[in-house]
């Protein structure tokens, strides 16, 4: 998109300039960037001084052309001339800056280096300085051709037109609309009144969903405050997870599915490390008094007879060894 303009008038161009001065300044616009609001120049300025201890206009553009954002600049001069009229390209892939532009937004404001003449950027803002700065034409072609050029130049000599107000269109009848006048009022009746009961019963469903929606938003919330605190606790505990789980809850992209995996391999994690710690002891039963033993005679007792203490063993095999 091309736009073309006036930064001046060219008899009085004011702030440090003469009529004299503006030839010289338009000779050297061509190239400058065009930039929003002035946003980035100055910082701009003082870097290259900085730098270099003068101010060149290719080391400002430089400077600006590694801004980001609203710092960047738009576009650049194309043409200008000794008249203040100038021609700038802006860069197609701005819409909503081409927008503003194409509904008379902005208007254009000049930088320039004191006595040096230098200028260094063609800045779109609402507020000019000067007064008779103005955006007058705009051509939306991707290049700019002679003819385009001169036409250009001489629009920005035109007297501004107000913007041309879109005339809002009729509302369009939609099919229902359009089948409902053809009925009679019985029929349109009851069909009005079944179009107010699926109204209703589509008001419930709405109900329904936004409900889930609420239950599926706070089960959402739950899990991750849960996820949130486990982190916490594998971080206190030293508990290993398993190779490629996150150990951090901020790394979780908080999806349901995200969510539930971590939450099973925290369990299975704890599990793990509550199962390799020593078992609580289990409560002591209640044993039933043992029956009434009547003692047999030694004489009966025999080796290896079911019931022999170990000590009774002990003491045989002892005497055997010695018989």
């Amino acid at each position: 998109m091309f736009i073309s303009g006036k930064w001046c008038d060219c008899r009085e161009p004011g702030f440090g300039l003469t009529s004299h001065d503006v030839p010289t300044v338009a000779a050297r616009m061509i190239g400058v960037p065009v930039t929003y609001e002035h946003i980035g120049i100055f910082d701009a300025a003082d870097n290259a001084y900085r730098a270099r201890g003068e101010i060149l206009a290719r080391d400002v553009r430089s400077q600006l052309e590694s801004n980001v954002g609203a710092a960047r600049p738009v576009g650049n001069v194309v043409a200008a001339d000794a008249k203040g009229r100038f021609i700038a390209k802006i860069n197609p892939n701005l819409p909503l800056v081409t927008d503003a532009i194409n509904r008379r937004i902005f208007s254009v404001s000049l930088t320039h280096v004191g006595d040096t003449l230098v200028p260094l950027e063609l800045s779109l803002v609402r507020d000019p300085a000067r007064t008779a700065a103005a955006i007058r034409a705009q051509y939306k072609g991707d290049s700019l051709p002679f003819h385009k050029t001169l036409k250009l130049l001489a629009m920005a000599d035109a007297p501004m037109t107000p913007v041309e107000q879109e005339v809002p269109k009729a509302p369009e009848v939609s099919p229902i609309e359009a089948a409902l006048s053809l009925l009679g009022p019985d029929e349109r009746s009851v069909l009005e009144r079944h179009l107010r009961n699926y109204e209703t019963q589509a008001q419930k469903q709405d109900a329904v969903l936004a409900e889930l929606e609420a239950a599926r938003n706070q089960d959402r919330n739950i899990a991750t405050k849960l996820a949130e605190d486990l982190m916490r606790q594998i971080r206190e505990q030293g508990v290993n997870l398993p190779l490629g789980m996150p150990t951090d809850a901020a790394s979780i992209h908080k999806s349901p599915n995200d969510l539930r995996r971590m939450l099973e391999a925290c369990s299975r994690a704890f599990a793990t490390k509550g199962s390799a710690a020593p078992a609580a002891p289990a409560a002591p039963e209640e044993v039933a008094a043992p029956a009434a033993v009547t003692e047999e005679p030694p004489t009966k007792r025999s080796r290896g007879r079911q019931g022999a203490t170990d000590g009774d063993a002990l003491m045989r095999a002892f005497m055997r060894k010695f018989d």
